[in-house]
């Protein structure tokens, strides 16, 4: 319905297909950024956003060719910083607290999921990256103490692989505490803590549920776009449900 309406040859269509057109003539991709301004229509999936290619309607935002994003209003804008330099520097946090179960009936990270995760950082290597790693149960674990102490390494991007929930205090990331339980991160304090980074990194990978809810409560703005309009990264991803 949304792609029906956005892209009706009255609204946009005509002159969307056009532009693809013109950048699939010259090899080029077509970055849609969407700035939705009105309350009501924050809470809409906008990622699920369908275009019309060759008499089929399929998902805009999982073709390589249309990358999507939603632009976020900036509380203080400043310029878009290109990295030159190399190693590209990762900061991976990967959090299972002891008690994830106990308290809130959640699964841990399992093995599995680790192991992939390291596999594909790994293969990273011959492309410049260097990864640093907050893990449960190693000896630099996913705490905001150890976040604080790393920070002076100045990293490019940041990548938490967690568990997380949309709660009526905000956004909630499941990092650990110093004993390996588990401890709550809301929004701010998460943002207060990658404040410290400097210069600040490009971009914010998270693999943690509901760090882009909207929905269930307006009053706060959800994780990757608070990130974003924080000036904490220039862009984020993250997980509507």
């Amino acid at each position: 319905a949304l792609g029906r309406t956005l892209f009706n040859y009255k609204i946009l269509g005509a002159d969307y297909q056009d532009i693809l057109s013109q950048a699939s003539t010259n090899e080029q991709r077509v970055h849609v950024r969407l700035e939705i301004k009105p309350e009501e229509l924050q809470r809409l999936h906008w990622e699920r956003l369908y275009q019309r290619q060759n008499k089929r309607w399929l998902p805009l935002g999982s073709a390589a060719a249309t990358p999507l994003s939603r632009t976020v209003p900036l509380d203080s804008p400043a310029p878009a910083m290109t990295v030159h330099e190399r190693p590209l520097r990762m900061l991976v946090l990967i959090s299972s607290p002891s008690d994830l179960t106990a308290r809130f009936n959640l699964d841990p990270i399992s093995d599995a999921e680790r192991q992939a995760l390291h596999r594909s950082l790994e293969a990273l290597k011959d492309k410049e990256v260097e990864v640093t790693y907050l893990e449960s149960g190693s000896a630099a674990p996913p705490t905001l103490d150890y976040f604080r102490k790393v920070a002076p390494q100045n990293f490019h991007l940041i990548h938490f692989l967690c568990h997380g929930a949309a709660t009526p205090g905000g956004n909630v990331l499941y990092l650990e505490r110093p004993d390996g339980k588990v401890d709550p991160v809301v929004t701010d304090r998460l943002i207060n803590t990658m404040q410290l980074l400097d210069p600040k990194p490009l971009f914010c990978f998270l693999a943690a549920c509901e760090s882009a809810a909207r929905e269930a409560h307006e009053a706060f703005l959800p994780l990757g776009p608070a990130l974003v309009q924080s000036g904490c990264v220039q862009a984020a991803i993250a997980m509507s449900g």
